[in-house]
């Protein structure tokens, strides 16, 4: 895992604002043999490890889960970061009543029995069946 860093990088990146949203974090990314991947941006609001995850995927990688590990350890070690999981959500969706209300979403992560999501997400929305 290579990334093209330098600390006055890391201070622009920080600082760095997109029209409604406060870029965290943003790094060129390359491979150990020095192919590009492109370049990854870390937002306010976002959770690091489903914005690392979802770059890694679309990189098609011979050893993804070895390769999010690593650049997770760099981004996470930033100051501007916060990372609360390093466990990425592999399926969303917004849950609405028969009314149309919404009730929230549920969320499998990576290696969850669909089942415990959706007990966890009938807990935290309180609805009854």
């Amino acid at each position: 895992l290579l990334l093209s860093l330098s600390f006055g990088t890391l201070l622009s990146c920080a600082g760095a604002s997109d029209e409604s949203r406060k870029l965290l974090w943003g790094n060129d990314i390359s491979t150990e043999e020095g192919r590009s991947l492109g370049r990854l941006e870390i937002y306010e609001g976002e959770e690091a490890v489903n914005v690392v995850d979802a770059f890694v995927q679309n990189a098609e990688l011979g050893n993804a889960i070895g390769f999010r590990s690593n650049l997770l350890d760099v981004v996470c070690e930033s100051e501007s970061i916060t990372c609360s999981t390093r466990v990425p959500v592999v399926y969303r969706k917004t849950i609405n009543d028969e009314h149309g209300k919404n009730l929230g979403a549920i969320e499998i992560n990576e290696n969850e029995e669909v089942i415990d999501a959706v007990v966890r997400f009938l807990r935290q929305s309180k609805v009854s069946v």
